[in-house]
Parts: structure tokens; C-alpha cells; sequence
């Protein structure tokens, strides 16, 4: 992961690059010999790395502060997370089979079940009562309006209309 933030003309733009290797899955193996019953009592529980299960993320905020006088600070932020809205899938075969045969989808991507957002869209308004910078919004004294828009479509997905 790495990440980055610079202060331009009054705005605050950050960005965030997220990189990772594919993480484990745990999968039972059954391929060496076991009667299909039995596996479940004594087949290896292992880990395995699929290739295609890497994940990447980019997202990028922008953020304004405003002193508006009379001891009222305001902060508006939109964040665009999964810049690239790249696909993070999730779900691979990872039973490898029984009795010397082989599952014919053991490491291939099973499902469009995907890790992290898609695309979204997040703009946070936040106003507070007191004098100094504008901190994140917790606790009492502030009024916080967060909305997101996503592109959860299952179109972009399955490659089909998500309604007929």
C-alpha cells in the first residue's frame, strides 16, 4: 500500500494504492486416495494461491475547509474509491478433487463475487460549532451528511442487463 497527500490552493487531495499478493484459501484435499464419504473426516485441509485472485484498488479524495465566520466551520469531501473499477473477484474452486480425479475447477473463478467496492462515489458535508481546523466528524457538536453512489450494476459483472 502506499499513499500520498498535497495540499493545493486551499484543497486537500489524497490518493491511496492498494497491492496485494492473492491471499489463501483454504481448500480440503481429497485427490490422494480417499473414499468420497471419508474425505470430510480425514482429507488435508490446505492452502492454495490463485493466481487471478490479486487484488488492486486506487482511490483518490478531494476535501475543502471553510471558516464561515461567526465560529462555524464547514468541510466537504468527495471520495472516488476503485478509481479504475477493477475487479477483485473472490470465489475460485478450491476443492481439488477425490480419488485421483482432478476438479476440473479447482483454481479457476467460480462465482462474480468480488472483494471491495466497485466504482463509488462518496461526498461527506460536515459543519462544526467550535474554532480551529476541521477534524473528522465524530462524536456531539457536529452535523454530517454522507452519501455514496456505486456501480454495484450486475450488467458490468455478467456481461448481462441487470433488469429485462
Amino acid at each position: 500500500m502506499t499513499t500520498g497527500i498535497v495540499d493545493l490552493w486551499g484543497l486537500t487531495l489524497s490518493a491511496k494504492l492498494t497491492l496485494t499478493s492473492p491471499p489463501g484459501n483454504t481448500g480440503l484435499n481429497c485427490f490422494e486416495g480417499f473414499e468420497p464419504g471419508a474425505c470430510n473426516v480425514v482429507g488435508r485441509s490446505e492452502t492454495y494461491y490463485f493466481g487471478e485472485q490479486d487484488f488492486k484498488q486506487l482511490d483518490i479524495a478531494l476535501q475543502k475547509n471553510w471558516h464561515t465566520g461567526g465560529g462555524v466551520r464547514l468541510r466537504v469531501r468527495g471520495d472516488l474509491l476503485n478509481v479504475t473499477n477493477e475487479r477483485n473477484y473472490a470465489d475460485f474452486g478450491n476443492f481439488q478433487g477425490v480419488n485421483l480425479v482432478r476438479n476440473p475447477q479447482f483454481g479457476e473463478r467460480t462465482g462474480e463475487g468480488i472483494a471491495g467496492p466497485t466504482r463509488t462515489f462518496k461526498l461527506t458535508l460536515a459543519s462544526a460549532g467550535s474554532r480551529g481546523p476541521v477534524p473528522q466528524p465524530r462524536g456531539a457538536g457536529f452535523l454530517v451528511f454522507s452519501t455514496g453512489i456505486g456501480c454495484t450494476d450486475q450488467e458490468s459483472l455478467s456481461g448481462k442487463p441487470p433488469f429485462r
